[in-house]
This record gives C-alpha cells, sequence and structure tokens, in this order.
C-alpha cells in the first residue's frame, strides 16, 4: 500500500526523495540493474556515480532530476 502512494504522489517536478524512494521501494533488484544500466547507455552517466545518487550517497543536480524524472515518468527504460 505504501509502495502505491509513494508512486502515486510523483509528478513532473520530482525530488531528489520521490526518486530515491522510488528506485529504493519500486524496484526489484533486477529492475533495479535494468534501470541503472538504461541511464548508463542512454545518458552517458557512469555505473558508479548513478548507483551513488540513486542510494542517497552523492546530490542530484537538477540535470540528473529532469533527465531521472523522465524515465521514471515514461518508464521509457521498460520498453527495451
Amino acid at each position: 500500500m505504501i509502495k502505491i502512494v509513494i508512486y502515486k504522489k510523483m509528478s513532473k517536478n520530482f525530488s531528489p526523495l520521490e526518486l530515491k524512494c522510488y528506485y529504493r521501494e519500486m524496484l526489484s533488484k533486477k529492475e533495479k540493474s535494468e534501470f541503472l544500466k538504461y541511464l548508463v547507455r542512454e545518458f552517458d552517466y557512469s555505473q558508479s556515480s548513478i548507483q551513488q545518487k540513486m542510494t542517497g550517497q552523492c546530490d542530484m543536480n537538477k540535470r540528473d532530476l529532469i533527465l531521472i524524472g523522465n524515465v521514471v515518468e515514461n518508464e521509457s527504460w521498460k520498453q527495451l
């Protein structure tokens, strides 16, 4: 129930916390791997830096919020 509420609260203006909750709560281990691979392949992120940003070890900048927010909203990473 909580996972659905977190996901439905997301809007086009994602906060870093919302994206981190999506990554941590909504995705299985396999989906996390596919999600990170998609971001690395499509947006040329380094594997370690994007993983650190999604787990909260590093801060996200505005570019990250926009790009990752669009990927989450459109679920484009699931289509490949």
